[in-house]
């Protein structure tokens, strides 16, 4: 459904996400470019800009002489991150662009939303497609034909950040993984696979691997099997315990998350999008990021997102 439903998804600036009273997040810029044409298939990636519209409010403000004064005020706001989906992996390369801007939750949820916009049309215009061509169909028959959209972003992990973390734990109480349904790629790990599999036999909605002792699991162990879970961004993690100073200490993929700094944002659009998946390649390249092996053949969905491009 790459030309009915995630493409024009993420291409229509018009689509809406409404958060709360004053907040709207929408995306803006979006075009898809070919990141790599020297591979088979050619890597493709769309690279677009996710926009907090909200309003700012204060309430005080503070004066040396006078202390806190009440004063009401606001002003408009409207943060920024780009992003780079790169479509072949299903890979997301996420840039904040200045400080309070959306996160990748946020581009999770809104892109989630505006899948799921684009379906609805899609199941009223082929039941009017039908039913001007004299068919009889419920949309609730078309419904069942096109499967809802499910989004989970998954930060990747870092070797390096999640050894540094578990050491933080005096005491390492719960370790959790809960399976995510992925795309691209299967599970490299024999184990995960076997699991993957009972889930998909059992057509399970949520599968949760947990382990857990009062006296503190092993530290060595617990490390090893987070990066083996969770480097393909296909388990996410949760962690539970006590620090070194006995307080509660929580963590997930996103606090041993991969982050890559940059010197400067360049501002054409090209070249941010060679420049996001340059470093995504390097980073692969020197094993901090793992991907598994492909599902399935992404050749002929590819070619379908290129034709569209060439339109």
């Amino acid at each position: 459904f790459a030309d009915e439903i995630v493409i024009p998804a993420l291409m229509d600036t018009e689509l809406v996400r409404t958060y709360g009273d004053d907040t709207e997040y929408r995306l803006h810029s979006s075009q898809l470019l070919i990141l790599d044409r020297e591979t088979e298939p050619p890597i493709v990636g769309v690279l677009g800009r996710i926009i907090k519209d909200t309003i700012v409010r204060r309430h005080q403000i503070f004066r040396p002489d006078a202390g806190v004064i009440p004063d009401e005020d606001e002003m408009e706001s409207a943060p920024s991150s780009r992003f780079l989906l790169i479509l072949n992996q299903h890979k997301l390369v996420y840039l904040p662009e200045v400080p309070d801007a959306p996160d990748f939750r946020a581009f999770g949820a809104t892109v989630h939303k505006f899948f799921n916009d684009k379906r609805d049309e899609l199941i009223r215009n082929t039941v009017d497609l039908w039913r001007r061509q004299g068919e009889r169909v419920t949309k609730a028959e078309v419904s069942r034909a096109i499967p809802k959209p499910k989004v989970t972003v998954v930060a990747l992990t870092n070797r390096e950040s999640v050894a540094a973390f578990v050491r933080r734990y005096s005491k390492l109480v719960s370790l959790q993984f809960q399976l995510v349904d992925p795309n691209q790629e299967i599970d490299g790990q024999e184990t995960w696979r076997n699991l993957r599999a009972f889930k998909e036999q059992l057509a399970s909605e949520k599968t949760v691997v947990s382990h857990r002792s009062r006296e503190g699991l092993n530290k060595e162990s617990a490390t090893e099997q987070i990066n083996d879970a969770a480097s393909t961004g296909n388990q996410i993690v949760k962690l539970d315990g006590k620090d070194q100073e006995g307080n509660d200490l929580k963590g997930n993929n996103e606090a041993f998350s991969i982050s890559h700094p940059i010197d400067e944002i360049p501002d054409n659009d090209e070249e941010l999008a060679n420049l996001m998946y340059s470093i995504y390649e390097g980073l692969k390249e020197n094993g901090i990021i793992t991907e598994d092996v492909a599902a399935e053949d992404v050749s002929d969905q590819i070619a379908e997102v290129i034709s569209i491009l060439e339109e």
